[in-house]
């Protein structure tokens, strides 16, 4: 059995190294809008992020309900992680490339991270139920003020930065090299963000019975029944929204289940079933005469073997052009003249949610036809650990390779348009 309460007692935030940075730091940086830097790579280096699994939290939540002393044990661990991650994103935030970090929505962001950190530290030790039930209340409280934020302030950032009035700027954020580094940060601040928001809500979660859950995880998911259930709405937002919508037809046994994050399996389908939806629409009124009839179906396949869970949404679209895939995972496309908020966003996110957990989301288009989306997940819970991601220290500080290549040399030249990413980028923490 795994549980919380077994995690090693160098974790505990009381730690005397610990207080006396947490002391250094209230003391130094308590004036400031933004964090010291160097304060902030102590405590990451001091507190790093515990990545846990799908059956630890499974056993904590489970263990909690009858337990006020597994309560407060769950409730200091969470303070803990809460304190890690937030320092962690604070890092990435004071690393990120200068032509995004210096936009007016991101310099605003790391100052309410900042602030969140600060409120953290300042908090005294849980030592009891009546502190546990106040931390919680205060977390309740914070997590409905901060939905969606870290993905609105990006958006807003990458639209002002590609129209920025100065010319430099503008040549800057355009540049190949950049837009690399800049995809690299964006993917390590999102799985960090992902893993604050999914802590800090089974949390929340786990401090209530609901049959079938442990926290916000199904102890018996059934991938099918969750693709029935976006399959209909998803047909019924595209006949509002466009007076038509192509069948969505789901294959699989519904009876095949396994413990998940039902909310993460939703973000990645549901982003496959909007896009081919989408494409659907906008292929078929190009080549039907603006008629929304007779739509091809969209085709999702389920299946589930001892070790994993595959699903499958293949469209008849026409198919992504094979050079379109490095933009397709890019948070917004450089050959794309129209980009607009929000837009772009969605498959990179989607692709972290995969992750987070040890899955894969790759697509298979086939130009001409159509595209097949592939979501890969782990079905044992035991293996279904947090896959936090870091931007290598080489990366960060690294220089040049030489006038031609560029600081981001090695990582086009190691490029690969499904991946995404140069193989080096994603490291564990």
């Amino acid at each position: 059995m795994c549980s919380l309460h077994r995690l090693p007692a160098r974790r505990c935030l009381s730690a005397s190294p610990l207080s006396l940075l947490t002391s250094k730091i209230l003391h130094q940086d308590r004036a400031g809008p933004v964090p010291l830097a160097d304060n902030i790579k102590e405590l990451t280096v001091l507190l790093p992020p515990t990545p846990v699994s799908v059956c630890t939290l499974r056993t904590a939540a489970l263990m909690q309900i009858n337990s006020a002393e597994q309560r407060l044990l769950n409730a200091k661990f969470i303070r803990r992680e809460l304190t890690a991650r937030r320092a962690h994103i604070l890092s990435l935030l004071l690393a990120m490339p200068a032509v995004l970090a210096k936009q007016p929505a991101v310099e605003a962001l790391t100052a309410a991270y900042w602030q969140r950190l600060l409120e953290l530290l300042r908090q005294p030790q849980l030592n009891g139920a009546a502190d546990e039930v106040r931390f919680a209340r205060m977390l309740s409280l914070k997590a409905d003020e901060q939905e969606g934020e870290t993905r609105r302030t990006f958006a807003a950032a990458l639209a002002s930065a590609h129209t920025d009035v100065d010319p430099e700027v503008r040549e800057q954020f355009l540049d190949p090299e950049v837009k690399i580094g800049v995809d690299i940060h964006l993917d390590a601040i999102f799985s960090a963000r992902i893993g604050l928001r999914f802590l800090g809500e089974h949390y929340l979660a786990a401090r209530r019975a609901i049959d079938g859950f442990a926290g916000i995880i199904e102890l018996e998911c059934s991938p099918v029944a969750v693709c029935e259930q976006l399959g209909d709405s998803m047909m019924a937002e595209m006949r509002g929204t466009y007076g038509g919508t192509p069948p969505i037809q789901i294959h699989g046994d519904r009876e095949q289940t396994f413990t998940y994050v039902p909310s993460h399996l939703r973000f990645v389908v549901g982003e496959l079933l909007s896009n081919a939806a989408k494409a659907t629409v906008r292929h078929h009124l190009q080549s039907a005469e603006g008629r929304l009839t007779d739509l091809p179906p969209i085709r999702v396949i389920v299946a589930v073997s001892d070790g994993a869970v595959t699903v499958k949404v293949a469209d008849q679209a026409g198919g992504l052009r094979r050079s379109c895939l490095a933009d397709v995972w890019s948070y917004r496309s450089l050959a794309s003249s129209h980009w607009k908020v929000g837009v772009g966003l969605g498959l990179p996110l989607a692709r972290l949610y995969a992750k987070y957990f040890g899955g894969t989301l790759h697509l298979a288009p086939m130009e001409g036809y159509g595209t097949d989306g592939y979501l890969t997940l782990n079905k044992l819970a035991d293996e279904n650990t947090e896959n936090l991601l870091r931007v290598p220290a080489d990366v960060v500080a690294g220089e040049p390779t030489s006038r031609s290549e560029g600081r981001w040399g090695a990582a086009i030249r190691l490029f690969d348009a499904q991946a995404r990413r140069p193989n080096f980028d994603v490291q564990k923490i």
